[in-house]
C-alpha cells in the first residue's frame, strides 16, 4: 500500500510541531535547505547514505507529473547539512551507528518499488530510529524546501491576520512556513 502524499502532509505539521529537535530547527532557520543541486556531494553523509536516504525518501513522499517529490528536492541534501553543521557530535555519531545497523540488516536498494513502502511502515511500527529518523528528516525537508513549501502547501509570504481557531477546511491545507 503506497503511503498517500496527503497522509504525509497532514501529519506534517505534527512532525514539524512535535519532533523538531532543537538541531534540526537551528539547521531551518540557519537556512539549510533541500535542493536538487546538481553535482551535490555529500560532506558529513557518504555516498552510500545518501542514496539510501534519496531512495526511502521518494518512497515516503512521492513525487508525480503534477507535484514535486522528495528527488526533486534533494532530502540527503538537508540532512547531510543539518548534521554536519547543526547536529551534535553524539547526535552524528548516532546517526551513523543506526544506518550501519540497518545497512547490516536490510538491503533496501535492493528492495522491489512495491516492497519498498510497506517495509518503511513496518520499521516506522517496530521503531527502527534510522527509519523514524529518515521519515521526520523528510518531512521537514521537503515541507521547508522552495518546491515543497511553494507548490504543495499553500504559501503567502505576507500572511494576513492570525485566526487561531478555525476549521482546516477553511484555511485550504497545510501552510508552509
Amino acid at each position: 500500500m503506497m503511503m498517500n502524499r496527503r497522509d504525509v502532509l497532514k501529519t506534517a505539521g505534527l512532525v514539524l510541531g512535535y519532533t523538531l529537535t532543537a538541531g534540526t530547527a537551528a539547521a531551518v532557520l540557519g537556512g539549510c535547505s533541500a535542493d536538487a543541486t546538481p553535482g551535490w556531494s555529500p560532506s558529513f553523509l557518504t555516498a552510500d547514505q545518501a542514496k539510501v536516504i534519496n531512495g526511502m525518501a521518494e518512497v515516503i513522499i512521492p513525487g508525480t507529473d503534477k507535484m514535486p517529490g522528495a528527488k526533486d528536492v534533494n532530502i540527503a541534501k538537508f540532512i547531510d547539512e543539518t548534521y554536519m553543521y547543526y547536529k551534535t557530535p553524539e547526535q552524528q555519531q548516532s546517526l551513523n551507528d543506526d544506518f550501519k545497523a540497518f545497512a547490516e540488516e536490510h538491503d533496501f536498494g535492493a528492495m522491489k518499488d512495491g516492497e519498498k513502502m510497506a517495509f518503511i511502515k513496518s520499521e516506522l511500527e517496530k521503531g527502527s530510529k534510522f527509519v523514524k529518523t529518515v521519515y521526520e528528516q523528510s518531512v521537514t525537508g521537503f515541507c521547508t524546501s522552495e518546491k515543497g513549501s511553494k507548490e504543495v502547501l499553500v504559501f503567502d509570504p505576507i500572511p494576513g491576520s492570525q485566526k487561531g481557531c478555525i476549521p482546516l477546511e477553511e484555511v485550504g491545507g497545510i501552510w508552509a512556513i
